[in-house]
């Protein structure tokens, strides 16, 4: 379980993201094991990043079209 300051290393963001995150219901799972005290699985955060995934789509369409076809 990795504690705000390692989970945050970790997504290579800030701590204070996920703070505000947690605030606003939103972000990766969190487990909160006492009212002063929060952890992350290292699993959880893999399926959380896997899952917000961006593969980069080809242009078809427009100048970025004409220059992938003259290379």
């Amino acid at each position: 379980m990795l504690n705000t300051k390692e989970a945050a290393k970790f997504l290579g963001m800030k701590e204070s993201t996920l703070r505000s995150w947690r605030c606003k219901g939103i972000g990766p799972p969190f487990y909160t094991p006492s009212s002063r005290k929060t952890v992350y699985a290292e699993s959880d955060l893999q399926q959380w990043m896997a899952e917000r995934l961006c593969c980069p789509v080809p242009h078809t369409t427009g100048r970025y079209a004409a220059l992938q076809t003259a290379s």
